[in-house]
């Protein structure tokens, strides 16, 4: 599964539960998640390699795509 940023802890929960065991997130997004979320996605994080599922960190550009997230745009 591809995502731009960790999940939560519920959703988490509920990518162990669709079985899906790679997960993989854009690391600049993920150090500008906001602090408030820490710890729900630490323990996300630890939740998902428990139950087995590989979580991996892009640290390129991808180009040609557009997100808003916390209020601002941002183009991986």
């Amino acid at each position: 599964m591809y995502m731009p940023w960790v999940p939560c802890t519920p959703c988490a929960s509920a990518i162990i539960d669709a079985g899906i065991k790679k997960l993989i997130g854009h690391k600049e997004m993920i150090m500008k998640t906001p602090e408030r979320w820490w710890a729900s996605t630490n323990n996300a994080i630890n939740l998902l390699a428990k139950c087995g599922v590989k979580t991996f960190m892009y640290d390129g550009k991808i180009g040609g795509v557009k997100s808003l997230f916390n209020g601002s745009e941002w183009e991986p």
